[in-house]
């Protein structure tokens, strides 16, 4: 290896370790606010944190919500990083129902759990946003923040599983702009999914982007 390369490769070391060490901090607050927390919802959430932090985005997740947790993490750490954070979360529904139906077989989640989880995700972003904005500029309301739904499984086959249908209620349920949906779709789709995509347009918003498969 050259100088340039060396270089190169000791900062992205040091940048991995960064965000390990982001990490463990929130595990830290979160075993420090434990100490005084009586509410037990928030004692629930503050473990949770306290024992995702220590691993996840180091290890792999191994849950929805460490998956969840990873996505949420690694966006605003990069953007604190480096000034801005990944554009897009990538294909959502496809992603993480591996996580989500394992979850369900081994009984540590329901269905409603999940889409508690898939709501929180969605309106972390969303709150930074301000509905209320005056749009004077063509990019005031436009984050660069957003998902994709939808297209086609690794076997070419159209994808509509039971994620898919939990993040568009989601966004119709809380009124979520950001992040924005990329939905795909072909003749192929299937009919629900297409009425459920559709329901935006239908009630008046524009929150969700189609593209032609």
């Amino acid at each position: 290896k050259n100088d340039e390369e060396k270089e190169f490769l000791e900062a992205v070391c040091h940048g991995m370790l960064s965000l390990r060490r982001m990490a463990e901090k929130f595990s830290e607050k979160a075993k420090e606010m434990l100490e005084s927390e009586t509410d037990e919802e928030c004692r629930h959430n503050l473990s949770l944190i306290e024992e995702t932090a220590k691993r996840v985005p180091w290890e792999a997740p191994k849950t929805l919500y460490e998956a969840l947790a990873t996505l949420a993490f690694l966006r605003t750490a990069f953007g604190s990083l480096e000034g801005a954070g990944p554009n897009t979360f990538g294909r959502l529904d496809k992603d993480l129902i591996g996580f989500y139906r394992s979850d369900l077989e081994k009984g540590l989640i329901t269905p409603e759990d999940a889409y508690r989880l898939i709501c929180h995700f969605l309106l972390i972003w969303d709150c930074h946003y301000d509905h209320d904005m005056i749009m004077r500029g063509y990019a005031d309301h436009e984050l660069e923040n957003t998902y994709t739904l939808g297209g086609c499984d690794d076997n070419g086959d159209p994808l509509y599983n039971e994620l898919t249908e939990m993040f568009l209620r989601a966004t119709r349920e809380y009124g979520i702009i950001f992040p924005k949906i990329k939905c795909r779709y072909s003749k192929n789709s299937p009919k629900e999914y297409l009425d459920s995509i559709n329901l935006a347009i239908v009630n008046g918003t524009s929150t969700v982007l189609f593209q032609n498969d």
